[in-house]
């Protein structure tokens, strides 16, 4: 029997193969069981490094932060349309975020109806916004952006529109 390049499964199955044709005798299925606790094994990690990360996120909330831009208006005078139900979704997302365990003061969101101008979805807003989460993200941890509303193509780029057109 040669043997080549075919890892230890391969070797103990071929073994057992030749000894079985040689004896003509029933032999347990050793390489079957060695396959499925080679599965379980491989499984039982792939579940534990799940639950590890996991119990991290659960862990570590301050460390998770979301920044959701909210544009459901560009340029009032554009000839882009509204588009309803935006800002809804950014509030559901908003409040889902909150019950799955980010805390209300790291999920910052940014909308056309907001009361605070420095909250609402312009060009510079948008900037100071990404930034800030970039500094707060400097040692670790989740950070998420969401953006629901206007953008557009221009030769083959994707862009997303602040609420504020271009100068």
């Amino acid at each position: 029997m040669r043997l080549q390049n075919v890892g230890v499964l391969g070797i103990i199955a071929g073994l057992m193969l030749a000894l079985a044709d040689r004896a003509q005798a029933q032999i347990p299925d050793f390489g079957g069981l060695i396959q499925r606790k080679v599965q379980q094994g491989i499984e039982q990690k792939m579940q534990q490094k799940a639950e590890a990360q996991k119990a991290a996120l659960v862990s570590a909330p301050a460390k998770r932060r979301a920044l959701i831009i909210v544009n459901e208006i560009y340029a009032p005078e554009s000839e882009l349309s509204l588009l309803p139900g935006v800002t809804a979704d950014g509030i559901a997302l908003q409040q889902t975020l909150i019950k799955g365990g980010f805390e209300e003061q790291n999920v910052r969101v940014l909308r056309c109806d907001a009361t605070n101008a420095a909250d609402r979805p312009t060009k510079q807003n948008i900037d100071l916004a990404v930034k800030d989460l970039s500094v707060k993200g400097q040692n670790g941890g989740l950070a998420m952006v969401v953006f629901v509303g206007h953008g557009t193509m221009l030769g083959g780029n994707t862009y997303l529109c602040p609420m504020d057109p271009p100068e």
